[in-house]
């Protein structure tokens, strides 16, 4: 029988996660035990929906990000490493 796959405690990084399918998805695996990095290049955007889902009881947490830019995307990458040690899912929203 095959082993059953736990999300609780898989680090999920969501590019465009402060508002519409990408929020709805990180509060939905937050809510499931995730422990969430949203991207975006808007700040306040980014700041609210890291603060609502923290009154939720989600481990979240931002990083500014305009994935049109290389070097941003880099840095996106080294703060999802350096948050969590390893990335389990990434949506590129």
């Amino acid at each position: 029988m095959p082993k059953k796959f736990e999300i609780a405690e898989r680090n999920v990084v969501i590019t465009g996660g402060a508002s519409g399918i990408g929020l709805a998805f990180a509060r939905a695996l937050g809510k499931l035990g995730c422990k969430i990095l949203i991207a975006e290049p808007g700040e306040e955007k980014l700041k609210s929906a890291v603060a609502s889902q923290k009154d939720q009881g989600i481990d979240a947490r931002y990083q500014l990000c305009d994935v049109s830019k290389l070097d941003q995307v880099a840095e996106l990458a080294d703060a999802a490493w350096e948050s969590f040690g390893r990335v389990d899912m990434m949506f590129n929203n």
